[in-house]
């Protein structure tokens, strides 16, 4: 790949597909994209369950793993991160509880302690999600 900036001189060597590619991860990432949403962590990212607002939204997911594959395969860095789950599901790998915990820390820290102590049943706990699509 090579990358060249409008009205901007210079020479490919690596330095301005590093910098290309810093740009773009950034605005992958960006919120008002939809495409991906920050775990509880605040550290890591999964997709976007409302990325469906975008209408080409599956062009664009393709269009991300081809960038983020291009850079695993020229060893770039890039900043950011996902969940573990995320990375078991492309690898198919089996999910388990313990994969809540980068996703939501408070849910994983009930449910563990609902799994861990006895008599858990007699409090009448159930787990509800609440999801709020863009605000509402």
């Amino acid at each position: 790949m090579h990358v060249e900036f409008k009205r901007e001189e210079g020479i490919d060597g690596g330095g301005l597909f590093k910098e290309w590619l810093s740009m773009i991860t950034k605005e992958i990432f960006n919120e008002d994209l939809a495409l991906f949403v920050k775990a509880g962590s605040g550290s890591s990212y999964y997709p976007n369950p409302q990325s469906t607002v975008q209408p080409n939204y599956i062009d664009m997911f393709t269009f991300v793993g081809k960038i983020l594959g291009k850079a695993l395969w020229d060893l770039q860095l890039i900043d950011c991160s996902f969940v573990k789950a995320f990375y078991k599901i492309l690898l198919s790998s089996q999910l388990s509880y313990h994969d809540l915990e980068d996703y939501d820390s408070e849910l994983y820290k009930n449910l563990n302690w609902m799994i861990e102590n006895t008599g858990v049943d007699a409090i009448c706990s159930s787990f509800v999600e609440t999801i709020k699509y863009f605000g509402e």
